[in-house]
């Protein structure tokens, strides 16, 4: 068990990693278009979405019960999402967390279904 808590930490941060880069790409456009409220939104659940879409890679780590795996996969970003928001935006969750929560869970089961 112990041989694969890193590459799930690993994978976990990677996906952090590239929902930094997506939502640096989303400023960017803001700050280039002037998107609306509801593009920037839109935008923001893309960016969880592709991010749990890394949850593949718990597929190679767990061959079986993939997607079982990718729908903790999905959880475990959500958490460290929010553990982030918490501490960093001393912010509370509330309703949209739920929706993000939901999108991170379809995100990483569809990434570990197609491992």
């Amino acid at each position: 068990m112990r041989s694969k808590l890193i590459p799930v930490i690993r994978t976990l941060l990677l996906s952090f990693l590239i929902s930094i880069i997506i939502l640096c790409l989303m400023a960017l456009l803001m700050w280039k278009l002037s998107l609306s409220d509801g593009q920037v939104k839109t935008g923001l659940y893309l960016s969880y979405l592709l991010s749990c879409l890394f949850g593949f890679c718990f597929g190679h780590i767990f061959p079986k019960r993939r997607i079982l795996w990718g729908l903790c996969f999905g959880i475990g970003y959500f958490v460290l999402l929010a553990l982030v928001c918490v501490v960093v935006a001393k912010a509370t969750l509330s309703y949209p967390a739920f929706l993000v929560l939901g999108l991170c869970c379809l995100g990483g089961c569809a990434g570990s279904f197609f491992s």
